[in-house]
């Protein structure tokens, strides 16, 4: 995995949630679990994908992952490119 900085930190969780819609997963606790679970109601870790993989398909891409502790604003926003 590479990791990579961007220079958005201290963005809401809210405008990211404006611009990119609502995140495509949650990366919370040991397991990632996708966000459109309805019993989730706050994620720390919300994360966007920027890929297109088949249900069939094997592989990864770029994630635009948030680090929002209190859940309301990211701390940390970076590039997480999966394989």
């Amino acid at each position: 995995m590479l990791w990579r900085r961007l220079g958005l930190s201290g963005i809401s969780v809210a405008q990211m949630k404006a611009t990119l819609g609502p995140a495509d997963y949650c990366f919370d606790g040991p397991d990632a679990y996708p966000r459109k679970d309805p019993k989730i109601k706050e994620c720390t870790l919300p994360g966007w994908s920027f890929f297109y993989l088949p249900k069939t398909g094997l592989g990864g891409g770029p994630n635009l992952v948030c680090w929002a502790r209190n859940g309301k604003t990211c701390l940390v926003l970076y590039w997480l490119l999966t394989a």
